[in-house]
């Protein structure tokens, strides 16, 4: 929902959501979700497609 929002021009909601998502799971760094998706797949075109949306994620929250 994150990138979603930033991505049809609502960065001010999504970064938002991503400051409240921090401070609900503050024990759960934004890079374990990276980590965690792109292991699943050894595909390269899933991890090119899936990329882009942790780079956008990590992004909106460095700036919450």
């Amino acid at each position: 929902m994150i990138v979603a929002l930033s991505l049809i021009g609502r960065h001010r909601d999504a970064v938002l959501i991503a400051e409240s998502f921090r401070q609900q799971y503050s024990e759960s760094p934004v890079d374990a979700f990276e980590r965690l998706w792109l292991s699943r797949s050894a595909s390269p075109v899933y991890r090119t497609q899936v990329f882009p949306l942790f780079e956008k994620i990590q992004m909106l929250s460095a700036a919450a």
